[in-house]
């Protein structure tokens, strides 16, 4: 995911440049697109901006995400009545370039915000920049709603206004680290180690997969001193805990199904088929402790992919998600 921020209209051109060297790596790419309050106070610019882009672009990316946490005054938007004329204005001019349109893009916990929108405009998916970080790790609970309670809550609530159900892409998710001062986006709580943000990286996504309600997760962003998976303070960019996290559960996971999950009240244990391998993805809130696997254990790896050695099925479990391959 890219943003274009409106504000950057004269630098299409250097983002074009970007798209092509993306385009190259076969990778795909969605744009999003960012509005400030000069947007909503002069609507037809609004509509240039976004009509340029989509123009553009619509070689490079099939999907745009249109806005951008309006839900927060400080991105522009102060009231859902002002997203929504950014938002069919969008969707006008989509129907004329034939691209799909990604939205309502809320931020946080605050659902009650997609009953309105979604009964006027239609979106090819549903967006959320879902952030959990403010109560610490993905298990926590906020009001009692923990993460998978959230998803959950969140599906039901978007499969019931408007169109119908949709698909549902988390567009943006960080928790921003300890000791950046000027580059993290939040003070106090929300910031944590850089080991605590790889282990929360992790389980996050695993709850996600496993829910079968989220078809994508964005982790913002790639690079960024306060919250990325690269530091990019100094001459040389260096690869944090999170970027090996990512890396390694993308490798262990890829082309694996979701199968079930090892009932239990103290630990996490997800299964999933790996071509005719199971392997288990397990962590553990709080102090580590010892689990006994009923399956034969083959080999296990650290969050980072690194060997974990192991006998009669004993594993340690800590806050730190291992993968369990079995004979």
């Amino acid at each position: 995911m890219v943003r274009i921020p409106s504000w950057e209209k004269e630098h299409l051109e250097s983002f074009q440049g970007f798209f092509k060297l993306i385009k190259s790596e076969n990778i795909e790419l969605t744009v999003a697109l960012l509005q400030n309050r000069d947007d909503v106070l002069r609507p037809s610019a609004w509509s240039d901006f976004v009509e340029a882009v989509f123009s553009r672009f619509r070689c490079f990316s099939s999907f745009f995400e249109v806005g951008h946490a309006w839900n927060r005054t400080k991105w522009g938007v102060w009231d859902f009545e002002e997203y929504l004329r950014l938002a069919c204005s969008a969707q006008i001019l989509a129907e004329k370039y034939k691209v799909k349109l990604v939205g309502p893009a809320v931020i946080d916990f605050e659902f009650h915000l997609y009953p309105p929108v979604l009964e006027k405009i239609i979106f090819d998916k549903v967006s959320s920049l879902l952030y959990v970080d403010r109560v610490g790790a993905p298990e926590d609970r906020q009001f009692g709603w923990d993460m998978p309670a959230k998803l959950a809550l969140l599906k039901a609530v978007i499969d019931g206004s408007g169109q119908g159900k949709h698909d549902l892409w988390i567009t943006e998710v960080n928790w921003p680290l300890k000791g950046t001062g000027k580059y993290s986006p939040a003070a106090g709580r929300p910031n944590v180690s850089e080991e605590e943000q790889a282990d929360y990286l992790v389980r996050y996504y695993i709850f996600c997969i496993a829910s079968g309600l989220v078809e994508k997760v964005f982790w913002w962003q790639l690079a960024a001193p306060g919250y990325g998976l690269l530091d990019t303070r100094g001459s040389k960019w260096r690869k944090r805990a999170s970027y090996y996290a990512f890396q390694n559960m993308v490798r262990q996971l890829r082309q694996s199904t979701f199968v079930g999950r090892i009932p239990h009240n103290k630990f996490h244990i997800f299964l999933f088929q790996k071509n005719e391998q199971e392997v288990a993805v397990c962590w553990k809130k709080g102090s580590p402790r010892e689990y006994i696997f009923s399956k034969k254990v083959h080999r296990v790896l650290s969050r980072d992919g690194l060997e974990i050695k192991t006998s009669n099925n004993k594993i340690i479990i800590n806050e730190s998600p291992q993968y369990v391959y079995f004979k």
